[in-house]
């Protein structure tokens, strides 16, 4: 019997009207809350996770600390981490915010990273650690858009007004959404 692949598609099509990134992403959170959603190991080779609501959660806080230090829709959000959750967090926080993530292969070099920023006019950039950070650091001065950045593992980064940590953000986070939980709707 011959597939009909105009009527798959169609069918495909219908199932994926109406739906977006985080349409989906909601669904799954409320469908199955406490099944694993992320799952890696640390250095040590200890296995960790997160359900899907606590990996909500931490998108909740992520696109409420971008909100807080001044991410506005539209604007774009620079990532510049390797496979860990943070970096899946950062993308559907920025997501979530209405603003728009870009990630950065950690391959780049400074030049390369500078003239991506530079060409979404990225306002905040979030980085892995300070291996990630000096690239940023070696061409801070020619990116007049970029206001803050965010330092996953800040072990060896001076942090400031301008250069804070991932848990500060989720700290900062955490305590707009105390004040105003229904923020985190405003993407619909």
């Amino acid at each position: 019997m011959a597939r009909d692949i105009k009527a798959e598609r169609a069918a495909m099509d219908e199932a994926a009207r109406g739906k977006t990134v985080l349409t989906n992403f909601e669904q799954t959170c409320s469908e199955i809350p406490d099944r694993d959603a992320l799952r890696w190991k640390d250095g040590s080779g200890a296995w960790h996770g997160l359900t899907w609501a606590q990996y909500r959660e931490q998108v909740r806080y992520a696109t409420a600390g971008l909100k807080a230090i001044g991410v506005k829709p539209g604007e774009f959000v620079v990532i510049m981490a390797r496979n860990r959750p943070e970096h899946l967090i950062a993308d559907y926080g920025a997501l979530h915010a209405r603003a728009i993530p870009v990630s950065l292969y950690n391959t780049l070099a400074p030049e390369q990273v500078q003239y991506i920023a530079n060409h979404c006019d990225a306002v905040v950039a979030i980085v892995e650690d300070v291996g990630f950070f000096k690239k940023f650091e070696a061409i801070r001065s020619e990116l007049p858009k970029l206001r803050t950045i965010v330092v996953i593992e800040p072990a060896g980064v001076d942090v400031d007004d301008q250069v804070i940590t991932w848990a500060s953000l989720l700290s900062r986070g955490q305590a707009d959404d105390k004040r105003n939980p229904q923020a985190f709707e405003e993407w619909r």
